[in-house]
């Protein structure tokens, strides 16, 4: 499945793909910097903000805009489902 990272903001980002390789590595991306698509069979992703949409095979995903930090796990079936704090990658 196809994933695509689009800032409305400054945003500090973190994302994996299913074998866990980073594939945004802890950047800070600017608004209108896309990133991607990546392809994997699912992904892990952490956020600075809510400043972000994500798009999931081309279709917009529900993400909550929040000035506070977020995570999320893209399943294989293309579902967004929320980490919490002690559960999201760092990419340290």
């Amino acid at each position: 499945m196809a994933l695509k990272i689009e800032p409305t903001a400054e945003v500090w980002a973190c994302v994996l793909d299913a074998k866990g390789k980073p594939l945004v590595d802890g950047a800070i991306l600017a608004p209108g910097e896309t990133t991607g698509p990546f392809h994997s069979r699912s992904y892990t992703a952490a956020f600075g903000n809510g400043s972000v949409e994500v798009w999931v095979d081309g279709k917009r995903a529900k993400t909550p805009t929040t000035p506070s930090p977020m995570g999320f796990t893209v399943t294989s079936q293309g579902k967004l489902k929320t980490l919490p704090e002690g559960k999201r990658p760092s990419c340290e």
